[in-house]
């Protein structure tokens, strides 16, 4: 092999371990070329960095990297998902959570710890707290189809006050069969009148 300068030297894009690098030993002092492998090239210049740990080992797979109590680059614990878990966290992700209310108050305080009544209707109590009420859910499904106040519904319907002899007293709109003529009644607008 001709001589040349390093600079005239074909390009090695692919380096193995076992490859062969010319050295200047002791350059400051008495300069001297000597021959290294690209591992001990690699391994010499990180003997007491912080990547020295991984010359000759690969790290765990898919974890963060943290550094070790001598400051060495090693696997940590903490899965790359459950650190990217942290993207877009624009603040102390500690003081977050210490800012954030320590117990539940208010209408919900009651349920936390405690079932409710089953198959009951929710109020608020006495106490603004959510309660079951006496209403069971059954009920309270059948005024599912209401279209307008049920009591005003209720109101305007007839009280039936049975079978009587003459004209009872009225209570609002009743409704009555009269046994002296066979006849039924209702009372509205202030006056007993026969439906047939």
């Amino acid at each position: 092999m001709s001589d040349k300068t390093i600079t005239q030297l074909s390009e090695l894009t692919t380096v193995e371990n076992t490859d062969i690098l010319p050295i200047v030993d002791d350059p400051t002092g008495t300069p001297i070329t000597k021959k290294a492998t690209a591992k001990n090239v690699v391994k010499g210049g990180a003997s007491s960095g912080a990547v020295s740990a991984l010359i000759d080992a690969n790290l765990t797979a898919s974890k963060a990297l943290v550094s070790d109590a001598s400051g060495k680059v090693i696997s940590s614990s903490v899965s790359s998902t459950e650190l990217g878990h942290l993207s877009g966290v624009t603040s102390s992700v500690q003081n977050q959570i210490n800012s954030k209310q320590a117990s539940i108050t208010g209408g919900a305080s009651t349920i936390v710890e405690n079932n409710l009544a089953q198959d009951k209707a929710l109020i608020s109590n006495s106490s603004g707290k959510v309660s079951a009420s006496s209403v069971s859910a059954t009920e309270l499904s059948y005024i599912a189809n209401a279209r307008s106040s049920i009591q005003d519904q209720i109101d305007q319907k007839p009280n039936w006050r049975g079978v009587q002899a003459s004209h009872p007293e009225p209570w609002g709109i009743d409704m009555y069969f009269n046994t002296t003529d066979s006849k039924v009644y209702i009372y509205a607008n202030s006056s007993w009148t026969a439906l047939n």
